[in-house]
């Protein structure tokens, strides 16, 4: 992503992606925001394109421990070379606050670390999400266990004998591997590959039924026309 792509993370409902297709994931980034704040406090990601990386800190932690009611995310952009930071509205005092304050709320604690983290990005393009803080059960354990099996990530204190928690309720592997209808990405938990499956396939019976339209949106979209044509309609017979 570009810097202002990072920024339009942030706004929840906004898009540029209109024609979403059949090989986009996700649109809006809801699932980013509403995800990440559902596993912990704090996410903190690194992303890549052309000569620019770009930094953005969305941390609860950090709202809370200073008080803070309107949502403030730093956004610090370098050039990809040189590593030297790309001014923004504000100049040198926004970038010296926003690098301050990621240091200060993230597990990155010098200006230093945080463009390192830049270097496990390998490709030309791409992004690194970082989630710290996590979520903790009442006994203080995180809710994901990572520890217990080294090639999964397990909800912690959930029986899997227990046969109301079916696998992909207890393991992220079982529920990576059905995640996508039309499975296309590669998928790691742990460093260890995935294997996907198309879940149409493994259901007993299966029946296919067409649909009014593709998308939710083009069906609303729909609607509002009609109800426009109707009122001018309205307005000339009136």
């Amino acid at each position: 992503m570009d810097p202002t792509d990072v920024a339009n993370i942030v706004q929840f409902g906004k898009s540029f992606k209109r024609d979403a297709g059949d090989h986009m994931i996700g649109q809006y980034g809801n699932g980013l925001k509403s995800g990440s704040m559902r596993i912990g406090n704090d996410f903190i990601l690194f992303t890549k394109q052309g000569r620019q990386v770009t930094c953005l800190m969305l941390s609860r932690s950090f709202h809370d421990h200073e008080n803070i009611d309107s949502i403030i995310v730093p956004t610090p952009v370098w050039d990809c070379d040189t590593r030297k930071p790309i001014l923004q509205n504000g100049g040198i005092e926004r970038y010296e606050t926003e690098i301050n304050l990621i240091t200060k709320y993230s597990p990155f604690r010098s200006e230093h670390e945080v463009l390192k983290q830049f270097d496990n990005i390998k490709d030309q393009t791409g992004t690194l999400i970082v989630i710290y803080n996590l979520k903790l059960l009442d006994s203080g354990e995180p809710e994901l266990d990572v520890t217990s099996d080294p090639t999964d990530i397990r909800m912690a204190e959930m029986d899997p004998d227990d046969d109301s928690n079916w696998p992909e309720r207890v393991s992220f592997k079982a529920y990576a591997s059905i995640l996508y209808l039309d499975p296309r990405m590669k998928v790691y938990v742990q460093g260890r590959k995935i294997r996907t499956k198309r879940l149409a396939c493994a259901l007993y019976k299966p029946k296919m039924y067409k649909f009014s339209s593709t998308r939710f949106k083009k069906r609303s979209e729909e609607e509002v026309s009609k109800a426009e044509r109707e009122f001018r309609i309205a307005e000339e017979k009136a």
